[in-house]
């Protein structure tokens, strides 16, 4: 079963990127900042709720091995790990990942995403919109920085979301 409330924010996510982009590009900026408020709400209600599932289904007993737990070990963006704090600050200035850095899954990204302490964006060449964002350290797992393509997020939630 597909959540509606969850599908309908990875349908308005992916309106606000494409909008983002366009604003952006035509130097919008009232528009930018607008689109880009809506569209960290339907990014915080989608992790939050495929996290809250997530649990219940842990406490249920029915998470493990299910086709929801692998829908969430999907890879979906870079991290780069061990970020110290002048690393994960130079985001708002440069916003590039710094190297190395290694594929993410879905369920550790939304994870991090949660527990993020800044984010800032770029527009690539080929409009692509890249969220990039610094996580601090907590429950033993480092601080680091991450970075997804916005449309590949929607594309991984609604998979995801189809074993809700």
């Amino acid at each position: 079963m597909f959540d509606v409330e969850i599908k309908e924010s990875i349908n308005k996510l992916r309106e606000y990127s494409y909008d983002f982009v366009k604003f952006y590009k035509n130097d919008s900026r009232d528009d930018v900042k607008r689109v880009s408020k809506e569209a960290i709400k339907c990014l915080d209600f989608i992790v939050n709720e495929i996290l809250r599932i997530r649990d219940n289904y842990k406490e249920a007993g029915i998470y493990r091995n299910s086709d929801f737990s692998g829908s969430l070990r999907e890879y979906c963006g870079k991290e780069y790990q061990s970020a110290n704090v002048t690393e994960r600050q130079s985001i708002i200035r440069i916003p590039i990942l710094p190297n190395p850095n290694t594929s993410i899954r879905f369920e550790s990204m939304i994870t991090k995403f949660k527990h993020r302490e800044r984010a800032h964006f770029r527009i690539e060449v080929n409009n692509s919109h890249i969220i990039i964002f610094s996580a601090r350290a907590f429950n033993d797992i480092p601080a680091s920085i991450v970075e997804f393509n916005v449309q590949d997020f929607c594309q991984k939630a609604e998979n995801v979301a189809k074993y809700i």
